[in-house]
C-alpha cells in the first residue's frame, strides 16, 4: 500500500482515516499522521 498527502483508507468500507503529511518535531523530518 502507498500512502499520500490527504489520502483516505479504512480497515472497513465505512471507515475513512485521513493522511496528512508534515514536518516532525521530535523527528525533524516529514512524516504521515494518521487522524481518526
Amino acid at each position: 500500500m502507498e500512502l499520500q498527502d490527504e489520502a483516505t483508507f479504512g480497515l472497513s468500507a465505512e471507515q475513512k482515516l485521513s493522511i496528512t503529511k508534515s514536518k516532525g518535531i521530535a523527528l525533524q523530518r516529514e512524516i504521515l499522521k494518521i487522524g481518526y
